[in-house]
């Protein structure tokens, strides 16, 4: 009785070959690690969760470059925030400023001149219709702050 085993050759792992004279860059593998830096135009109105695809800026595998698949993540800047096509203000007025007819709101695309409703609930934003992205509309948030004098 004679008893046969495959197995893959330790040397060669089944490539065939063997490199005797390996570069000293990369080990023989034909790749190496490396880091680039990229810059990434996020498209207007992208939004938190999305999916940005850079193709052949990917790993490079099997003589081709693979893509390189980017997630937003939104953190609120300046006061902004954004919820879909809605665009969210934090405006922050000392008790003086909440007594005036009008207050200025800033935009990206150029300060904004809101009046003042005589009344006003802290609770509720207020509401400029379109002025958010692709048609949405802008909310502003009203904080009021104020020293209490003793």
């Amino acid at each position: 009785m004679v008893q046969q085993v495959r197995t893959v050759c330790p040397s060669c792992n089944g490539r065939g070959n063997v490199i005797i004279n390996k570069c000293h860059h990369c080990s023989g593998k034909g790749t190496k690690t490396a880091a680039q830096e990229i810059r990434v135009n996020i498209p207007y109105g992208a939004d938190d969760g999305q999916f940005l695809k850079l193709q052949n800026l990917g790993d490079f595998n099997g003589g081709e470059y693979g893509d390189l698949v980017l997630q937003i993540e939104m953190t609120p800047t300046d006061g902004y925030e954004k919820m879909n096509n809605d665009l969210i203000y934090n405006l922050y007025l000392n008790l003086e400023q909440a007594q005036q007819e009008k207050f200025s709101i800033p935009h990206p695309d150029g300060d904004l001149m809101m009046s003042a409703p005589t009344t006003f609930d802290t609770s509720k934003p207020l509401r400029l219709r379109g002025k958010g992205y692709s048609g949405g509309d802008m909310y502003v948030k009203l904080h009021v702050k104020f020293e209490r004098t003793t």
